[in-house]
């Protein structure tokens, strides 16, 4: 079995430790492989910044489908999970989705951790 496992941000330090983690628990007969998107932003912390990577995750995606199995989306807001499953019968799993399951029958509440969070403009609502 070939996976994709796709970054969809610019920073390759976040690449590396994906494929890490990839490469670590990946079974044995499973080739993983990471990419990540490196005109996307150096991080997912807005709509813009989700908009911008889909922008560019579809565009590679089409020379992609057909030479994976599978395909990972390796950001917790799972950008672009259900375009993707738009686009091929394949499995696409993003890890946010994955996590959210895993910890549902685990008890009855889990919380999510973001490392920044985006700043926000205050507007003046008339």
């Amino acid at each position: 079995m070939k996976i994709l496992c796709i970054n969809p941000n610019g920073s390759i330090e976040v690449t590396d430790a994906i494929e890490e983690v990839c490469r670590k628990y990946a079974l044995p007969n499973t080739e993983v492989e990471v990419k990540y998107i490196k005109e996307a932003p150096p991080g997912i912390e807005s709509y813009r910044d989700a908009a911008v990577s889909e922008k560019y995750l579809l565009e590679r995606f089409e020379g992609w489908k057909e030479k994976y199995d599978g395909f990972i989306i390796a950001c917790h807001s799972d950008i672009g999970v259900d375009l993707l499953r738009e686009l091929t019968d394949k499995l696409v799993m993003g890890i946010g989705e994955a996590s959210m399951l895993f910890a549902l029958p685990l008890g009855h509440k889990f919380s999510i951790l973001s490392l920044r969070r985006k700043k926000f403009l205050k507007r003046k609502i008339w």
